[in-house]
């Protein structure tokens, strides 16, 4: 059951317990007076768990733990850390890609993708994790193109190594995504950020709405801030968020919904 609270808003619609059935959340968004952006995490969110832990795990030296708990208690930063940590890797690009092809998606993923294009509304993944490791995992679902903003993993002679072109000086994180948030809402897009950790809380600040998976430290965020969200635990809850009471359903003229493309008809409704 999705949690309830005074502070769930999007747009002066009210999220309530999921109730399962249409796909309310979208017409939510396409009903709005304004234009939305979907801004995405990846790992933990679209992806059940860390996929940039899961290779440390699997191809790096237990040291990477170390570099960990340096963060963890604010002795570096989380650029600092991922950098370090990257470097660490000892991995095939085959062995790597064997590995990240056996990453599953979050349930409803697949479904939250087509029902966006459905309603025309946009979706990016915005992540300060790996985006090679992010579109190798969507790539193997034969999905349309999803904008990736990611840090960039590099291999050469056998390193591996991070660039981070989306930092920012004064943010500790290898993607500011507090920039990308504010970047959308200078062209007139209100954003909705859906995520789960502690990379996505700053950027939870600036966002007009967030969905924050539950038990995670966004979902804590916001309710200790009382910033306007809801909870879910798969994409399916997402899509099946309620309507309040009362909502009109008809289209507005200028927002009319389109088919979604035939490369989606034979996907299947969960990964």
């Amino acid at each position: 059951m999705a949690e309830t609270s005074t502070a769930n808003r999007l747009d002066g619609l009210e999220y309530g317990e999921y109730r399962g059935g249409m796909s309310v959340f979208f017409s939510s968004l396409f009903l709005s007076s304004n234009d939305w952006h979907i801004v995405c995490d990846f790992d933990g969110t679209v992806t059940p768990f860390d996929v940039t832990d899961a290779l440390l795990t699997r191809f790096a030296p237990p040291e990477w733990e170390v570099v960990e708990q340096q963060w963890v208690e604010n002795r570096i930063t989380a650029r600092q850390c991922m950098a370090e940590q990257i470097a660490m890797l000892r991995a095939e690009q085959d062995e790597m890609d064997a590995f990240l092809d056996t990453i599953p998606l979050t349930d409803g993923f697949v479904d939250f993708l087509r029902e966006a294009a459905v309603y025309s509304l946009p979706v990016s993944i915005v992540s300060d994790g790996l985006d090679y490791a992010i579109r190798r995992i969507l790539a193997l679902r034969s999905l349309p193109p999803v904008p990736v903003t990611a840090n960039a993993l590099r291999r050469a002679h056998g390193a591996y190594t991070l660039d981070f072109p989306y930092g920012k000086p004064a943010c500790p994180s290898g993607v500011c995504k507090c920039a990308v948030v504010n970047g959308l809402q200078a062209k007139g897009t209100r954003v909705l950020l859906i995520g789960d950790g502690l990379s996505d809380c700053c950027a939870a600040r600036q966002a007009d709405a967030v969905l924050a998976r539950k038990g995670k430290a966004l979902h804590a965020l916001c309710k200790e801030a009382s910033l306007p969200y809801a909870v879910f635990e798969n994409f399916h809850d997402v899509i099946c968020l309620p309507l309040p009471a009362g909502t009109e359903t008809a289209s507005p003229p200028h927002r009319q919904p389109h088919a979604a493309p035939p490369i989606w008809a034979a996907q299947p409704s969960a990964v």
